[in-house]
């Protein structure tokens, strides 16, 4: 987490030995620290209770590396604010699953709901939290409500993509009407709070060239489908060996 923040903190130009830079800092620690602790350490309590999995939040350095890249590929486009790709820690699943794959979408339910209350939650905090205005603790207290809204709220609607290789596939294949609503839910939350009322998103688009957005895009696109596909062709070929096995 400490790495974490300082690899978001230099998405930042003016990042380095002053106020803003420091809470910008401690903020991103606890704010990423509460989304991704929520969000897996439940998934492995739900895997556990609900499928009688052998389940654990493990680090993932090489992800952490993968972000550093990514900041700098943001620095030199100029894109500002920047993206990260990568992430600290995720749920693993070490063993013991039972049941029809598709009653995962009941356990992985749970942090989802968990995460967009949590999220919800932060987004009415922001206004208390600011009071007084200008102190270095209203700063901090704001800002990480605003990572853990923003923060949570982009991962569910990413997330929730009914796609084999997302959590949302799974939960529309266990019950589609949970699936509707909180996917409506988040659609919602984000569209009215982040893009149609603050269009920060779309200001800080136009302050980016046209070209480096474009660029952005396509390489963070084929980076995804890129390492999918890689993920996917290995598992296609381990199922001959391991039926042979068998």
């Amino acid at each position: 987490l400490v790495a974490t923040g300082f690899i978001y903190g230099f998405l930042d130009p003016g990042f380095g030995l002053n106020r803003s830079s420091a809470v910008l800092f401690v903020s991103v620690i606890v704010g990423v620290g509460l989304v991704g602790l929520l969000y897996s350490g439940l998934e492995a309590w739900s895997r556990e209770r609900t499928l009688g999995s052998i389940a654990e939040v493990r680090a993932y350095p090489l992800s952490l590396a993968v972000a550093v890249l990514t900041v700098v590929a943001s620095r030199a486009l100029g894109l500002q604010p920047g993206v990260v790709y990568g992430f600290a820690a995720s749920c693993v699943v070490l063993g013991g699953v039972s049941g029809d794959e598709r009653h995962e979408g009941r356990a992985l339910a749970v942090p989802v709901v968990a995460c967009l209350g949590l999220s919800t939650v932060c987004w009415l905090l922001v206004a208390p939290v600011r009071a007084p205005p200008g102190t270095a603790l209203s700063d901090t207290m704001e800002a990480i409500a605003v990572i853990v809204f923003i923060g949570g709220l982009e991962g569910l609607l990413i997330n929730l993509m009914p796609l084999d290789v997302m959590d949302g596939a799974k939960i529309y294949r266990w019950r589609r009407s949970v699936w509707v609503g909180l996917t409506l839910v988040s659609a919602f939350l984000a569209w009215h709070i982040l893009l149609n009322s603050q269009r920060a998103y779309f200001d800080s688009l136009r302050k980016a060239s046209s070209l480096s957005v474009l660029i952005a895009f396509l390489v963070y696109t084929s980076a995804g489908v890129g390492l999918w596909g890689y993920f996917e062709l290995r598992k296609r070929r381990q199922r001959p060996v391991s039926a042979a096995g068998a």
